[in-house]
């Protein structure tokens, strides 16, 4: 009884201390996002309400395979051509470009900012590479060029000062921007920083229901960074490093083409790399057997070395009954010869008679 009220005691502490101690440390970050940066694998969910998540949790798992993540980003505007068109390919590289403006703005603006028309473009991208919520068009072109231009320019103002929480925050203030949006505005501004919220990559990576608050995306965030820091050290060119924002879209091309590839042989993520080479794990495992039949049909059998014997007769063995056969016919051979033998008298008979 005492054992189990001591329990008790230090189940309620630990309860009390996670309430009031851990939101003011470091350790107040949700233990699912502890996963990646403890070099544990994530589990496969029972189901998913996007399809081929499942392969992109693979890549998460394939954490140390940098030829494979680097291979299935070269894809990604592939995956943009099958899932919206030669519409979405250009929609992307007009958010591209928009990324290279905010990175180097032009001297006569003092402030980093975005104008209405530019986040209206932004939301026909996003609509047209995920899931379109076509009812809040009002309330986003109800928004003023003026309000659209105070709020980015605040939101990058915090983003600049790595408050992450902040920058989505003070987006989130326009009517219809919620924080997939602003997150991605913030991947295009700081892409180190800033990873968008793709629906595959919050299923992947979160580990309840998917949704879009803040708290959500700060946890897949955090997710995107500490992966992004993994592959980083493994990273042989130190020029073109991994962000969390790379991250994100690798993770949701892996989701394409799982989605859209006719054979599971397609799925890079269901291939290993060995020496540079690609080979599937059926394709190993046929080519294991292979090799294990060819040792045991062709055997290579040594001759042992013998000092040289004398030549011996060698004497054919015979069974027991042609032994047998053998006295049988020896022994009527001696009686048939005592039958036919002639009884002589002995010599020395007459003689005597007489």
């Amino acid at each position: 009884a005492s054992q189990t009220s001591i329990r008790r005691i230090s189940i309620l502490l630990c309860g009390l201390w996670l309430l009031l101690v851990a939101p003011s440390s470091s350790l107040a970050l949700p233990f699912s996002s502890f996963i990646i940066s403890s070099q544990q694998n994530i589990m496969v969910k029972s189901s998913y309400t996007r399809p081929g998540v499942e392969a992109a949790v693979r890549l998460v798992n394939l954490k140390n395979d940098i030829t494979t993540w680097k291979n299935i980003e070269s894809k990604y505007k592939d995956m943009l051509q099958k899932k919206g068109g030669k519409k979405l390919v250009e929609l992307d590289q007009v958010c591209d470009d928009l990324g290279i403006q905010l990175h180097s703005p032009s001297p006569s603006s003092n402030k980093k900012r975005i104008t209405k028309d530019e986040l209206l473009q932004l939301i026909e991208w996003k609509f047209t590479k995920g899931k379109p919520r076509y009812a809040l068009y009002t309330y986003l072109r109800s928004n003023t060029d003026a309000s659209v231009i105070q709020a980015s320019s605040l939101a990058f103002t915090h983003a600049d000062k790595d408050d992450a929480k902040g920058a989505i925050d003070a987006f989130c203030k326009l009517k219809g921007v919620g924080p997939a949006t602003a997150s991605a505005l913030l991947c295009l501004y700081k892409p180190d920083m800033f990873a968008f919220m793709d629906d595959e990559v919050i299923e992947c990576l979160y580990e309840g229901t998917r949704g879009y608050t803040v708290k959500i995306y700060l946890d897949v965030n955090q997710k995107c960074c500490e992966l992004a820091k993994t592959l980083n050290k493994i990273e042989k060119d130190k020029k073109k490093l991994w962000t969390p924002c790379r991250v994100g879209k690798t993770l949701w091309t892996a989701t394409r083409i799982a989605a859209t590839c006719a054979t599971k042989e397609e799925d890079l993520t269901l291939v290993q790399t060995v020496d540079g080479s690609k080979t599937s794990k059926k394709s190993k495992e046929n080519e294991s057997k292979k090799k294990e039949s060819a040792k045991k049909e062709y055997k290579v059998v040594t001759p042992k070395k013998t000092a040289a014997k004398k030549d011996k007769v060698v004497t054919p063995k015979t069974s027991a009954t042609t032994r047998k056969t053998k006295n049988v016919n020896e022994n009527d051979e001696n009686v048939t010869s005592t039958k036919r033998r002639r009884v002589l008298p002995p010599r020395n008979a007459k003689k005597q008679s007489t």
